[in-house]
């Protein structure tokens, strides 16, 4: 797991945590709503606190969020934000 699929595992534990969801460890190919069981308030939560840490926002013009399903889901539409800005 590279570095930027590991913060979003992390990002998603903690806010899988934080709502109460039982759940110890967050691997790449879980599907975030039927697996771990995220709502999509959590989801919003989530995409706030990975831009708050990449400083970019995917979402905006590259990636439709409603093909995000998984963590390397979210870890790809950041790696391709990070790479259009540089």
């Amino acid at each position: 797991m590279d570095e930027l699929e590991s913060k979003c595992s992390e990002i998603v534990l903690r806010v899988a945590t934080e709502k109460g969801i039982a759940i110890q460890n967050v691997a790449p190919n879980m599907k975030l709503i039927q697996e771990i069981g995220l709502k999509s308030m959590d989801l919003a939560r989530i995409i706030a606190l990975l831009e708050g840490e990449f400083h970019v926002d995917p979402f905006a013009e590259l990636v439709p969020i409603t093909s995000i399903r998984t963590v390397s889901d979210l870890a790809n539409a950041y790696q391709q934000a990070i790479d259009a800005t540089e």
